[in-house]
């Protein structure tokens, strides 16, 4: 299961993402965010990393029908 989830990534990132430097910044963060809640609870194992890696990238990379238009910026890139 996770080598199948770990391909779909792989294809969704290949054909799915304009800018994946971007997209990347925006898991790690992500990634960062989850991993700092899962360890208030208690500390991670690998199995747990794994996971909350795949998630937090599943979760950044944006299916083609969801994405906004080609030049629009992404939530995360606008100036406030």
């Amino acid at each position: 299961m996770k080598e199948a989830m770990i391909e779909n990534l792989k294809k969704k990132l290949m054909d799915d993402v304009d800018m994946p430097y971007v997209m990347l910044n925006d898991a790690f963060a992500l990634f960062n965010k989850k991993w700092l809640e899962a360890q208030k609870s208690s500390p991670l194992d690998r199995k747990n990393m794994d996971e909350l890696i795949t998630e937090a990238l599943d979760e950044s990379i944006p299916d083609k029908a969801e994405s906004a238009p080609a030049g629009a910026i992404p939530p995360s890139r606008e100036k406030k």
